[in-house]
């Protein structure tokens, strides 16, 4: 079997939360995590975390599916502003570009922070030698921070509704100040659940998916701002890669 790989290289002040950019890529910290880098089921309702990032993705099943993608983060004024572009292909049979802006403005309020968020994604998709088309997909977030707890939401869809429907997710975040976080994040069909362990020089994050169960893992060691790891998961498609860039001071 052909092995697979993930390679990440990554500039960002707080790069706690890469989305994967194509379904088959997991976001290891969850897709509805308070801070981080877009993803394809990311929510836009986050808070502003600037920085930018490359990934190249490789599954190890029987088809030939890859995908290359660019990030980016800035902050202007209270206005979060991220976007992603990736390129998809599955064997030679089906290619894919997908380009994706979210913006999120974060409301104080007495019992806490409340955040809005709205995405925009254009999807040029094409059969190599044959037919081509466009399609437009939009996103709506929101997400409500007290204390150390994030609870938020997010809908998505195509409007040619080629996929039927609307769908979305919803969940909850647990982002203490120590060593430990948790999250679980749920949408029609699946429950994911994750968990979080951070050291002074590494951090360890697991995700798991039911009914049908997978497993993802992410660990990453860094020293003064570099960091370096990888990336593995099982179920569904399975992944194996390293990753690894810089984080600057905030």
């Amino acid at each position: 079997m052909r092995r697979s790989w993930v390679l990440w290289l990554g500039l960002s002040t707080q790069l706690w939360a890469i989305g994967g950019p194509v379904p088959f890529v997991p976001a290891v910290q969850g897709d509805l995590a308070p801070r981080g880098l877009p993803g394809f089921y990311s929510s836009p309702a986050r808070t502003a975390a600037p920085g930018f990032a490359l990934a190249a993705m490789h599954d190890v099943g029987d088809v030939d599916e890859f995908a290359y993608a660019g990030y980016g983060e800035v902050g202007v004024g209270p206005l979060r502003l991220a976007f992603f572009s990736t390129y998809h292909g599955l064997d030679s049979l089906y290619r894919q570009s997908y380009s994706e802006l979210q913006t999120s403005l974060p409301v104080e309020t007495p019992v806490g922070l409340f955040v809005l968020g709205a995405a925009y994604g254009l999807s040029m998709e094409w059969l190599p030698g044959a037919e081509k088309w466009a399609r437009h997909r939009y996103k709506g977030g929101a997400l409500f921070l007290w204390r150390d707890f994030a609870m938020g939401g997010v809908v998505y869809g195509f409007t040619d509704g080629m996929d039927g429907y609307v769908d979305g997710r919803g969940g909850l975040h647990w982002e203490p100040q120590g060593s430990f976080s948790f999250f679980l994040e749920a949408d029609r069909n699946s429950v994911w659940l994750g968990n979080g362990i951070r050291f002074r020089y590494a951090e360890l994050d697991f995700r798991y998916g039911f009914p049908d169960f997978s497993v993802s893992l992410l660990l990453r060691a860094y020293w003064e701002g570099w960091f370096a790891g990888g990336l593995a998961g099982s179920g569904g498609i399975p992944l194996m890669g390293v990753f690894s860039g810089k984080t600057f001071a905030k």
